[in-house]
């Protein structure tokens, strides 16, 4: 069952701060949470949507499963982001596998009440076409830097974003761990370490997770030439 904590967690989401208290009931009291462990399974490639799943504190990575033992990781959800939104409102099967990279409590919600909630609420379903909006911006954005942009350009424009705000220098912390980032952006393990040895001449330097970048300016200067080319 939900906490009150859970749904304190849940309407302070874009998805539903919009919603009238009494949609939000009408949601919020169908649906379940659960704690899950790192790695567990939430939705398997193929399979129908029966649950909106919203990890509260943890990351979820969709996997292409048929792509090696472990899968080919293409997209990662933040805590508090609902996932594969466009599936679970067509009713469409997944077209990827979801699996918790943390331990997490996960909200369920049965997707009958959800879509129901979408077609009488304009405040649930104005904020679910800007949810799916911002999915797909992002998505294009993707498509833009694997055609335009090498490895090491795409790395830097990561950090450049991770970095967002800073003006001349930063010390930024990735999200994730390095051989995770390297999915994301569509280059192998072994080549992602080449792409950080590649960045220091443009004054990135760092171990681990922590990156520090000397010249924010040279840097996007850097990513720049791939796209001007």
């Amino acid at each position: 069952m939900l906490r009150p904590a859970d749904v304190a967690h849940l309407r302070k989401l874009a998805l539903f701060a919009p919603m009238s208290d009494a949609a939000a009931e009408r949601l919020l009291a169908a649906g379940l949470a659960h704690h899950f462990a790192a790695g567990s399974i939430l939705f398997r490639q193929d399979e129908l949507p029966e649950f909106l799943h919203i990890a509260l504190d943890g990351r979820v990575a969709l996997k292409v499963a048929a792509f090696g033992r472990g899968g080919l990781i293409t997209e990662f959800y933040p805590a508090g982001e609902p996932v594969l939104l466009p599936a679970h409102l067509l009713d469409l099967p997944f077209t990827q596998l979801g699996q918790l990279l943390d331990d997490s409590r996960v909200v369920l919600l049965p997707m009958p009440a959800f879509r129901q909630l979408v077609r009488e609420d304009i405040k649930l379903s104005t904020a679910v076409v800007e949810a799916i909006s911002g999915l797909a911006f992002r998505l294009d954005a993707k498509v833009k830097q694997l055609k335009t942009l090498n490895g090491p350009q795409r790395l830097a424009q990561f950090i450049l974003e991770t970095a967002a705000g800073a003006t001349s220098h930063a010390v930024v912390t990735l999200p994730y761990e390095r051989r995770l980032l390297a999915t994301q952006l569509g280059m192998a393990p072994e080549t992602i370490s080449r792409a950080f040895r590649y960045l220091r001449d443009v004054g990135v330097e760092g171990h681990g997770r922590e990156i520090v970048v000397s010249s924010i300016d040279a840097l996007r200067a850097f990513v720049e030439s791939g796209l001007l080319s």
